[in-house]
């Protein structure tokens, strides 16, 4: 990171970043247990453990612009997945 962005990373805001991941981790612990424990869910735990892994991943990216185009890259996903869905909905599939 440049300096610039290392010292607006002050004091509460330091700790998101770990905070996310560490979040991200039980998540994932969580899914991995499901899946131990419930074998008809192992393809979505393993979804699961996996976006939580990339997308957590992605804070510890040094070069913030990266980091921004992999936002925008998760943001625009999401929405076309949640276009999907409404289209498929909409149209009896769902």
């Amino acid at each position: 990171m440049s300096s610039a962005v290392q010292a607006g990373r002050t004091g509460k805001t330091r700790w998101i970043g770990p905070a996310v991941v560490a979040g991200a981790v039980v998540y994932i612990v969580i899914a991995v247990w499901q899946a131990v424990l419930y074998p008809a869910v192992i393809p979505e735990a393993v979804a699961i453990a996996v976006l939580l892994a990339v997308f957590a991943s992605g804070l510890a990216m040094k070069n913030p612009e990266a980091m921004k185009k992999g936002e925008m890259a998760a943001v625009w996903i999401c929405i076309l997945l949640f276009a999907a869905y409404g289209i498929l909905r909409i149209g009896g599939l769902l």
